[in-house]
Order: structure tokens, then C-alpha cells, then sequence
């Protein structure tokens, strides 16, 4: 069995090893404020990243234009169109 000597010794060790792992001082919340910021703007750069690797410029010139009138009767005329034979005319 340890003597009493030898396991204050062990428990003071232990204390050492915590307070060295321990922070110092607790950090400025303007420290904390600017690495959430840094940590924001590298989130959004890495998502802009991918999706300028996904959209190409083309397409995402194409989508900023919108539909435009004419597009939109050419969908109206499309929808009205007949899908197939009619019934009409047998007898």
C-alpha cells in the first residue's frame, strides 16, 4: 500500500499537470468577437468557392436575366398544345 507521503506527492503532480493545461487568463471578448468573424468569413469564402465551381458563369448569367415575356407566352402556348391524337373525326 502507498504511504500517505507518496500519494500527496502523486496528487500534487496531478494538480501541477491540470494547472499547466489550464488557460492562463480567460480571453478579451473582442478576441472571441473577431475569431467568430474570421471563422463567418471563411464558412462563406469556402461555400462561394464550391458553388463557383458547380454553377458555371454561363448559367448564372442566364438565370440573373430572368424569364422574360416572351419566354413566358412560348411556355403559355407550349402548355396549350396537344399532347396527342385527338378523338375528334372517328367514327
Amino acid at each position: 500500500m502507498a504511504s500517505e507521503a507518496d500519494r500527496i506527492a502523486a496528487l500534487e503532480r496531478e494538480v501541477a499537470e491540470l494547472k499547466a493545461k489550464a488557460p492562463r487568463e480567460p480571453k478579451d471578448p473582442r478576441d472571441i468577437e473577431r475569431e467568430n468573424a474570421e471563422w463567418i468569413d471563411q464558412m462563406h469564402q469556402m461555400r462561394e468557392g464550391r458553388m463557383a465551381l458547380a454553377t458555371p458563369p454561363s448559367v448564372v448569367r442566364d438565370m440573373a436575366g430572368g424569364v422574360t415575356s416572351a419566354d413566358m407566352q412560348d411556355i403559355l402556348k407550349a402548355s396549350h398544345a396537344p399532347k396527342g391524337p385527338s378523338g375528334m373525326g372517328k367514327g
